[in-house]
């Protein structure tokens, strides 16, 4: 027997079965979590659903501050389909990684997460890639001290 979720019907039947959640979740969405997405349509005509699962985790400030803002409102056009438990990484929290320069590479740089969700290389800033991209470049959270007594 599959332990596999399985889903019959329309995706009328999965919207309506689909478990409703907060605007701040639907906003900033939980990593390993699926989610149907009543898309607008032009004239609000017969809807249409996207299915999907965020690629970064949830920013947590500004999904309390979200939270604080709406409160217990719940989201009319994002559901949650199915919940995962899966732990989050510490370096998909973490400001800073050490990671691989690419993918296959011996040689391990640093990282910096930007506002935009993006990870950046601090060696040659021309280089972005996504949390997708990071995962295979085996990183490990970092913290960086400055010292004074540099001269």
């Amino acid at each position: 027997m599959s332990t596999e979720p399985v889903f019959t019907g329309t995706p009328d039947d999965w919207w309506d079965n689909a478990t409703p959640i907060p605007v701040s979740e639907a906003e900033e969405r939980t990593l390993g979590n699926w989610y149907i997405t009543k898309v607008r349509t032009a004239g609000d005509t017969k809807p249409t659903y996207r299915l999907s699962t965020p690629s970064r985790p949830p920013n947590r400030e500004k999904r309390s501050k979200l939270a604080e803002w709406d409160g217990d409102r719940t989201s009319d056009r994002v559901r949650l389909l199915i919940s995962s438990a899966v732990p989050e990484p510490a370096w998909r929290k973490a400001t800073y990684v050490l990671a691989d320069l690419e993918q296959g590479s011996d040689r391990r740089v640093a990282w910096v997460r930007k506002a935009t969700g993006r990870w950046h290389c601090l060696e040659d800033g021309r280089r972005t890639i996504n949390d997708h991209a990071m995962e295979l470049l085996h990183p490990l959270p970092a913290a960086f001290t400055v010292t004074e007594d540099l001269l």
